[in-house]
């Protein structure tokens, strides 16, 4: 009961309409933004088949790296500091590792690469690109996990959403072998990522708000 009787004094002052504020405005921020530019990105390049890279200095679409990261960035770091602040609350390492593996997955897609590009620069897109997204899944789960402690989840509930998750793991795993760090798997995985942060702190920031 420590913890949970902690958490209940941390929100006993919660402005709970501006919380709901902020979920609202990511949930437009993930339909009426972000879905916008993987689609249009869909649209005007073949995603399936080149990566972000190529679009950016092979196909005049810098624009849309920089939008990438524009996009990406802030919200993973407002989920990060902002719904789940209580959840990592004195974990600075696992604060660290969400800045690094934003900042990895987002400049791994600058690195440029083509037949007439040194093959080091392909070797370290694929690297940034794979120890980004672990990162950023690791942290994930973490929160999950800590969500599940802080509001004595029931076990059964507990154990299917982290197995749901390690299927998501496993799917992006596959993917990853199967498409390469293709543009589609690029942004797919993140948005999917997104959406997952942003259940969380649904959840979160309800359970909070009951309190």
């Amino acid at each position: 009961m420590g913890k949970r009787a902690e958490v209940r004094r941390e929100n006993k002052d919660i402005n709970r309409p501006v919380l709901f504020n902020r979920i609202n405005f990511m949930a437009v921020y993930l339909m009426g933004i972000y879905l916008p530019y993987i689609l249009y990105l869909s649209v005007k390049f073949d995603i399936a088949e080149i990566s972000l890279s190529r679009i950016g200095w092979r196909m005049d679409g810098f624009p849309f790296l920089l939008v990438y990261c524009g996009l990406t960035i802030p919200f993973m770091l407002f989920e990060a500091f902002s719904y789940s602040g209580y959840l990592l609350k004195g974990k600075g390492v696992v604060r660290a590792a969400f800045i690094v593996g934003c900042a990895i997955l987002c400049g791994g897609v600058f690195f440029p690469y083509g037949e007439s590009d040194p093959e080091i620069f392909l070797v370290l897109h694929r690297i940034t690109g794979t120890i980004g997204a672990i990162v950023l899944l690791t942290v994930t789960a973490y929160l999950l996990f800590s969500y599940c402690a802080v509001h004595k989840i029931k076990k059964t509930l507990c154990i299917c959403i982290n197995v749901f998750y390690l299927i998501f793991f496993g799917l992006m795993v596959q993917a990853f072998f199967t498409t390469g760090t293709t543009a589609i798997f690029e942004t797919a995985s993140t948005y999917i990522n997104m959406v997952i942060l942003f259940a969380l702190n649904l959840f979160e920031s309800r359970s909070r708000a009951c309190y």
